[in-house]
């Protein structure tokens, strides 16, 4: 498994690009390529994929979704458009780190939004990323990763695909 300190390498490698730190897609998606997860498309398709098997579902858990990431699985959480009530979801990136409030993780992002942009590039809590009204709402789904650049482990923890 990769270690959280690869993963976070793998958040500020990305976000240094400015295309990624001004979109939250292009971000999570250069970010998971480094890492060895293919993702594709806008906030809301990346959402449809992590929904998805072989993503583990983590529900509205920050801190389980906190805890994982520590462990050095590759988590993401988000919202889709329609959640938000906006024109675009929005995705993010959580990795270890403390916890905001005590349920509130870690994360990296990117973002068109210049009032939370930069704090996307610092690792800070999400609460910084989703607002008052949605931050307890962000969906969470992890996978197990192999070392950085290898490929993604199977959930019963095989050779990647």
């Amino acid at each position: 498994m990769a270690s959280a300190d690869e993963i976070i390498e793998a958040c500020r490698e990305a976000r240094a690009l400015p295309a990624n730190a001004a979109n939250c897609n292009e971000f999570v998606i250069a970010a998971a390529g480094k890492c060895g997860v293919t993702l594709s498309g806008n906030a809301d398709q990346i959402m449809r994929e992590i929904t998805s098997p072989p993503w583990e579902q983590m529900g509205h858990d920050g801190v389980r979704a906190s805890a994982a990431a520590a462990n050095g699985a590759f988590v993401v959480g988000g919202m889709t458009s329609q959640a938000l009530g906006d024109a675009h979801g929005h995705v993010v990136i959580v990795v270890k780190g403390p916890l905001a409030h005590g349920k509130y993780p870690t994360a990296y992002w990117g973002s068109q939004n210049p009032a939370i942009r930069q704090d996307g590039g610092v690792g800070t809590t999400i609460n910084f990323s989703f607002n008052v009204n949605d931050r307890d709402r962000v969906i969470y789904a992890c996978r197990s990763i192999d070392i950085i650049g290898t490929g993604v482990r199977d959930p019963g923890g095989g050779p990647p695909p």
